[in-house]
């Protein structure tokens, strides 16, 4: 198995992450995954770590073993870290191709994230509110960016779009960049 998550108790000495017993025992399982036998990918579930405030830092593996065979993670499901009030650090599967809807939803303080090469999608408010998140660097290639992706990401540099290919964006819904002050002109118009 893997090791998945940092966990912490608020009553030990100085707050230090330390394994604790969780709802997943703190590691990747297979039954946290659909899989696509016919492309051997695997889809985080939805709502897997949904409100759980023990969770401050992820690694999601690239592959998962489910019966003896080896998927490819691609996706991570709908609100699957959502409300992860405590989630700092998250490392993302090189072969990610879509985020969910509401996936890092209120995760308040996530400070930066770098979102693989192969992303195409960034689902309809997957960063909504993380208004710690300071640095993200898109993937050239990115198709598509929902609505409200980054609303309330109050602290995002306007460099961002520096980093992708704006004429590789098929689609950038109303108000991707919502409450971001440095994107205001772009609420409408990309």
């Amino acid at each position: 198995y893997v090791d998945v998550v940092e966990c912490f108790t608020p009553d030990l000495p100085g707050n230090k992450p330390y394994p604790i017993w969780t709802k997943y025992d703190c590691r990747w399982k297979d039954n946290m995954f659909t899989k696509d036998d016919k492309n051997k990918t695997a889809t985080l579930k939805d709502n897997d770590f949904n409100n759980n405030s023990n969770v401050i830092s992820v690694t999601i593996p690239n592959e998962i073993e489910i019966n003896k065979t080896n998927y490819s993670v691609t996706t991570i499901g709908n609100w699957a870290f959502e409300l992860c009030y405590n989630l700092t650090k998250i490392v993302l599967p090189d072969g990610l191709e879509t985020i969910g809807n509401m996936v890092f939803g209120y995760c308040v303080n996530l400070t930066e994230i770098v979102l693989p090469e192969g992303l195409t999608e960034i689902g309809v408010a997957a960063f909504d509110s993380c208004r710690s998140l300071t640095n993200i660097v898109l993937p050239k290639d990115l198709e598509t960016i929902d609505k409200w992706a980054f609303t309330g990401c109050k602290n995002l540099p306007k460099k961002i779009l520096d980093t992708i290919k704006l004429e590789n964006i098929k689609t950038i819904n109303d108000f991707a960049f919502g409450g971001c002050d440095y994107f205001k002109d772009y609420y409408k118009t990309i």
